[in-house]
């Protein structure tokens, strides 16, 4: 028996399809599977990018291309083989992207479902940190809009104002701070 396995694992790839044709023993095509299972297994792990993918597709391409090959006449199983494991891999790609469009989708919707309280409280805050802002000292409310609404750096803020950069950083921290303490109290 083990020399009979032996000298089947030593036929050619077209000796083994010729005995599948002659018998229909799945076995024969096992062996042909067998001998390109490592190339197989390396196309799905390129594609897939994981270990576990790459298993299941091997499984998947395995069943698929048995069926296949009993329908159809191969002449060189190598590269035929390739071809069903890339474009499985491909299908699968595929289908992660519908997925992850579909849930895109779905979220969006649900954005815009929500948007409308949302607005309404984004609305609320801004008023909030507005009637802050007007509270704070004057230099630390011209620190505070210089740098947060208007995007100026510290430079151009003390060129702009003829301060020191230590009192531009300091105005800014400064009104930071307060003016979270007095959007707190708001709340």
């Amino acid at each position: 028996m083990i020399f009979n396995r032996t000298k089947i694992a030593n036929l050619s790839d077209s000796e083994l399809m010729a005995r599948y044709r002659k018998t229909k023993n799945e076995k024969f095509f096992g062996y042909i599977f067998k001998r390109y299972a490592h190339l197989v297994y390396g196309v799905c792990l390129n594609y897939l990018k994981n270990t576990p993918d790459a298993e299941d597709a091997m499984m998947q391409i395995f069943e698929k291309s048995l069926t296949d090959f009993k329908n159809n006449t191969i002449t060189y199983p190598k590269s035929w083989l390739y071809s069903v494991t890339k474009n499985y891999c491909l299908m699968q790609l595929r289908k992660k992207t519908i997925d992850i469009t579909n849930s895109d989708q779905a979220e969006n919707f649900t954005q815009d479902y929500q948007e409308t309280p949302f607005k309404l409280n984004k609305e609320l805050r801004l008023n909030q940190l507005e009637n802050s802002l007007q509270e704070l000292k004057e230099d630390q409310k011209i620190g505070i809009t210089l740098f947060y609404l208007e995007g100026l750096s510290y430079q151009q803020i003390a060129n702009k104002t003829g301060w020191e950069l230590k009192k531009v950083k300091s105005e800014i921290q400064n009104g930071k701070r307060n003016l979270k303490i007095k959007v707190k109290e708001q709340i």
